[in-house]
């Protein structure tokens, strides 16, 4: 088993997974390895993954995408989906289906629905650099046993000062460009 998979493994359960990646200081190095033994191999630059879109969460009160978004990037990781391994629309399915999971857990809360998705070009996303030139996150290979597709976006710098913010605005600027509504 290479390292990567190993660290992921043994943090299976952690919602603090970006800052164990940060602190394990591999977090570049390990795109190059798959994170999951039901990976089809790790994330290339040249693709595209694909991120739901989820009313009240991913929106602003006025409807534009919210920095949200991409809250859980700098936590358990940001869930996406491989395009070269998915079609939007099971994509959209799995939104569909998982947002009505979550209103059956929480009823009280407001109904969550799916509003549409985000494409984000990999390369895109490994060239959001901070100040000091540090990239900002890392996208690996999460592949799950019912999702060869899945994989996470993962911020690789502390949550500290307005660096990280300002990145993950940066991506979320990538997102409004491939935002499609359903």
């Amino acid at each position: 088993m290479n390292p990567c998979t190993g660290f992921f493994e043994q943090h299976a359960g952690a919602t603090n997974k970006a800052e164990l990646l940060q602190k394990s200081g591999n977090g570049i190095e390990w795109e190059s390895l798959s994170a999951s033994i039901h990976s089809p191999g790790p994330v290339q630059d040249a693709e595209e993954v694909l991120r739901v879109v989820i009313n009240p969460i991913h929106v602003d009160n006025v409807g534009g995408l919210s920095p949200a978004l991409f809250s859980d990037v700098k936590g358990q990781g940001g869930s996406v989906q491989r395009l070269n391994f998915i079609e939007r629309e099971v994509a959209i399915d799995m939104g569909k289906a998982h947002a009505l999971k979550k209103n059956s857990e929480r009823p009280e809360a407001p109904a969550r629905r799916v509003l549409g998705t985000v494409r984000l070009p990999v390369d895109k996303v490994r060239k959001v650099l901070v100040a000091t030139a540090q990239r900002a996150f890392g996208v690996h290979d999460t592949a799950k046993a019912t999702d060869q597709s899945h994989a996470d976006i993962f911020q690789l710098i502390p949550e500290k000062g307005q660096e990280a913010r300002s990145a993950r605005l940066q991506l979320l600027e990538i997102a409004e460009s491939g935002y499609e509504p359903l």
